[in-house]
């Protein structure tokens, strides 16, 4: 997830991050990967494999531009042959009023 700490604001670039973990909490890499971004005011941003930069086994990531509101963000992604997303998998935007 960002290094800034949060709450973030409306425009800040941030990093998301998803790890993926086999059963034994190992960070493994999924077959297929689908990062979904479900954000505040209801829209849910979808990334794949091609769409994402891989720093490591079990690690994809994607810079994003906050644009879709103040709230809570929630990262997910749907678990493909037993591997799962793990860690912190949300953020929160500050209103900017």
């Amino acid at each position: 997830m960002p290094v800034k700490p949060q709450p973030y604001d409306l425009g800040d670039e941030i990093t998301i991050e998803a790890r993926f973990a086999n059963a034994a909490d190992v960070l493994t890499d999924p077959a297929a990967v689908q990062v979904q971004l479900r954000c505040p005011d209801g829209a849910v941003i979808n990334w794949t494999t091609g769409q994402l930069t891989h720093p490591g086994t079990g690690i994809y990531q994607r810079v994003y531009v906050i644009a879709n509101g103040a709230g809570r963000y929630r990262v997910t992604s749907p678990a493909v042959g037993g591997v799962t997303i793990v860690g912190r998998n949300s953020f929160q935007v500050r209103d900017p009023d």
